[in-house]
């Protein structure tokens, strides 16, 4: 093969600690404007295809429409993109020749940062 290539992955063994990220991570979306951004690009008739598919823009339809409460479609926003970040754990994990770093409540980004240096300087010594 022409290219060496290091594949470095980022794996939550604890898949609870990965869900809870996740809805933090919905959580500051929301803080950040996320209901504001999808009424605008839903209420502006520009709605693009791609957009419209995404998580968290399809689920929150509902909510403009006056279908359902955003409470509820921001439980859906959570629960569709654990789902994803599911499906998306089993496609990668698929892949042999990824270098897997596990990541948990002790192992910040700090600690990922060196283990991946201390990879890529192994790596380079091949």
């Amino acid at each position: 093969a022409p290219w060496n290539i290091l594949r470095i992955g980022i794996g939550f063994p604890d898949r609870e600690l990965l869900y809870s990220r996740i809805r933090l991570r919905v959580d500051q979306m929301v803080d950040n404007g996320l209901l504001d951004e999808v009424r605008e690009e839903y209420s502006s008739g520009r709605r693009r295809a791609t957009a419209a598919m995404a998580i968290g823009y399809k689920e929150l339809l509902p909510w403009l429409s006056g279908e359902a409460s955003a409470e509820e479609c921001l439980l859906r926003v959570k629960q569709e993109t654990c789902r994803y970040a599911k499906r998306q754990g089993t496609w990668f994990r698929r892949n042999q020749q990824i270098e897997w770093i596990a990541r948990d409540a002790v192992c910040d980004e700090t600690r990922i940062f060196e283990m991946c240096q201390k990879m890529i300087a192994k790596w380079d010594a091949l």
